[in-house]
């Protein structure tokens, strides 16, 4: 929540202002960045290991894939 919250429309950061000429960020408004570097590091644990879950089928699929490519080459 705390990035929808800071950035409901993933905008705010990449343009100064909004479609209507809003201003993005009000003079003085403030944003910790080590807030954001630790939801950015909590993230990256969580991409790193999403490989390990899905690594099991994404394996098979390969297994099955160079069956499938060792039957093809055999039937020249």
């Amino acid at each position: 929540m705390f990035l929808h919250d800071l950035d409901p429309k993933s905008d705010r950061a990449r343009y100064p202002k909004d479609t209507s000429q809003n201003r993005s960020f009000e003079n003085g408004e403030t944003v910790n960045f080590l807030d954001v570097n630790d939801l950015f590091e909590k993230s990256m644990l969580f991409f790193f290991h999403t490989s390990d879950v899905f690594s099991k089928y994404t394996d098979y699929k390969d297994f099955i894939d160079s069956i499938y490519q060792d039957e093809m080459r055999s039937m020249d």
